[in-house]
């Protein structure tokens, strides 16, 4: 059991390429939506402004 939790040089390689691919692609994420959350929001706030 002790022997699974021995990470080699390449499987540390790929664990770190995929977790900082991951992690790009929710910071990615995350800044669309929230520019999209904000053009909502602020549409919505001119439309009440509007009225």
């Amino acid at each position: 059991m002790l022997e699974y939790f021995v990470v080699t040089g390449f499987e540390s390689r790929v664990f770190r390429f995929c977790f900082s691919a991951l992690w790009v692609y929710s910071v990615s994420w995350f800044g669309t939506s929230y520019r999209v959350f904000i053009l909502i929001v602020w549409s919505f706030r001119k439309g009440i402004v509007g009225k």
